[in-house]
């Protein structure tokens, strides 16, 4: 709120990415997790984890044709994003907004851990 009164120009229909600002990778992160729950972590062959994932597109695919109920997001989309790193620019919140995370990756996601836990 203090923005749109400094600076009431640079607000007003921009988006403003709020993230944790660190780029990590999925595999990364699902580490992270499973280390803070106490959960083995088993990591699958590249050539593997593709196979599944044509497999649950040609089973997806087939469900579809056939008229059956599919989930919203199709398994093999899913497995598709699980292995692209994202993050997002938050220098526009951070110049404009003046917001800093006040949380590192690992403070973050333990949260989300103990949260699931309960």
């Amino acid at each position: 709120s203090q923005a749109l009164v400094l600076q009431p120009d640079k607000v007003p229909g921009k988006v403003f990415y709020i993230s944790k600002g660190e780029a990590i990778d999925p595999g990364e992160m699902m580490d992270m997790a499973a280390q803070i729950l106490g959960w083995p972590v088993f990591t699958l062959p590249a050539l593997l984890f593709k196979l599944i994932q044509i497999c649950e597109q040609l089973k997806y695919s087939a469900f579809k044709a056939l008229g059956l109920r599919t989930p919203g997001v199709a398994p093999h989309r899913f497995m598709a994003m699980a292995t692209i790193e994202h993050t997002f620019d938050n220098s526009r919140a951070q110049d404009v907004l003046g917001f800093r995370s006040k949380l590192s990756m690992r403070e973050a996601i333990a949260r989300v851990c103990f949260l699931y836990q309960e």
